[in-house]
């Protein structure tokens, strides 16, 4: 089953960072975002099969990770990690959006006081959404 990915917004970081490291893990490059990993040098000329194999599948794990990150992106969260790894970018982005300035766990309470019920929407989902925006409230105090 696909799902359509959180794409990342003032006041969803905590949610997006949940999804987004969830497809990351499932990619198998988690440790490429979580992780400061040294690429292997360019091979040369005189360089062996497993030198030119291992820097492939570094690329390519890389490109995967970062590749990630930047589908679940907005544009302007897109060009503010440009050029960089996917380690780099993922710590940007979490300084960035995962602030716990006072202006931003008042705006995640009112998120929580202003939620109701929609009248077709099962008690499960409402109370699902109730916990996400609480979750984030108390990630946000910590």
């Amino acid at each position: 089953m696909s799902t359509t990915p959180t794409i990342l917004r003032e006041g969803n970081y905590t949610t997006w960072a949940a999804q987004t490291r969830t497809q990351l893990i499932k990619a198998g490059v988690w440790h490429h975002a979580s992780t400061t990993i040294s690429p292997p040098s360019a091979p040369g000329t005189s360089a062996t099969a497993a030198e030119r194999q291992e820097y492939r599948l570094h690329h390519e794990a890389e490109g995967k990770a970062l590749g990630t990150i930047l589908e679940h992106l907005s544009p302007s969260n897109a060009r503010l990690v440009a050029e960089k790894t996917a380690k780099e970018a993922w710590d940007l982005l979490k300084t960035t959006h995962a602030g716990q300035t006072p202006h931003h766990q008042f705006l995640l309470f009112q998120r929580l006081l202003i939620k109701q019920q929609a009248e077709s929407e099962s008690l499960t989902a409402f109370h699902s959404r109730i916990q996400t925006a609480a979750d984030e409230l108390t990630a946000s105090i910590k």
